[in-house]
């Protein structure tokens, strides 16, 4: 029972040391100004001698909102956790903010709520168009609201590709709202699409990589462009250099936590 008390003294000691470390590093990333400069920056992994992400597991009986640009996000990103943390009594809600291209609403909407119907996922559809300046995100808010989510993933601020990059901005722009809700106390836990995302947390997905990737298939019309379960799953094994798993086969999600405060903080840095 000791050793087990002392293990979970570690952990917490390493996790607050991790944000401290954290924050020195978003400073002097932040001094670039440039979203495209930092990313370019991240996906170096320069501090990865000094600074290590902790290890944790999957939430527990939590309220989860997802936020997904794109139908497919979700799965690509942190599904593996997210289909960890269903088994574990969270309620997860998906907001898909757009449906892709006006012209593949229907086939892209059907393909999400094939996946989230499957596992019981919530889904919600904002209707917004990819690629398109003009989402408004009151509803997004209206919904957040009702969920009230204890933890809420997003796309990480600097992963390459515009809309991702797009709703980060408007998250900014939305700050005063948010201010005025319970939300500043959200747990943000922003994850991992496509950019090599420099984490403070690695949450092992090994027992579900096989069903994450089977789930990405759901997106067929996706899959046609780009094999999206190849690039995810290798993308995982590249992020299970995290693990402490030796020589055995592993995968994991990255993900960047703190709360949204921390994140507003970091996104005025930019916007």
């Amino acid at each position: 029972m000791l050793l087990r008390i002392r293990n979970l003294i570690n952990r917490f000691e390493r996790f607050w040391w991790s944000k401290s470390a954290y924050k020195f590093y978003l400073k002097e990333l932040t001094q670039l100004k440039s979203l495209k400069k930092s990313s370019k920056l991240y996906d170096t992994l320069i501090f990865s001698k000094t600074i290590k992400p902790v290890v944790l597991d999957s939430p527990s009986k939590k309220r989860i909102a997802v936020i997904a640009p794109h139908p497919d996000d979700e799965i690509i990103g942190p599904g593996g956790t997210l289909l960890s943390s269903t088994k574990k009594s969270c309620t997860v809600d998906i907001i898909y903010l757009t449906s892709g291209g006006r012209k593949d609403f229907v086939v892209r909407e059907n393909e999400a709520k094939i996946l989230c119907d499957k596992i019981g996922w919530n889904s919600h559809f904002l209707r917004n168009e990819e690629g398109k300046r003009n989402w408004n995100l009151e509803n997004l808010l209206k919904i957040i609201y009702k969920l009230k989510p204890q933890i809420l993933m997003i796309p990480f601020i600097l992963d390459d590709n515009k809309d991702h990059q797009f709703f980060n901005k408007l998250l900014f722009h939305n700050k005063a709202k948010l201010k005025k809700a319970f939300l500043m106390k959200t747990e943000i836990w922003a994850y991992q699409v496509y950019t090599a995302v420099f984490p403070n947390v690695v949450v092992d997905i090994t027992d579900f990589k096989e069903t994450k990737s089977e789930l990405i298939k759901i997106y067929e019309s996706q899959m046609n462009k780009r094999d999206w379960a190849n690039f995810s799953i290798g993308l995982n094994a590249w992020t299970s250099r995290w693990l402490n798993n030796g020589s055995k086969s592993s995968w994991a999600e990255s993900f960047y936590v703190v709360n949204l405060k921390e994140y507003i903080n970091l996104l005025n840095k930019y916007y």
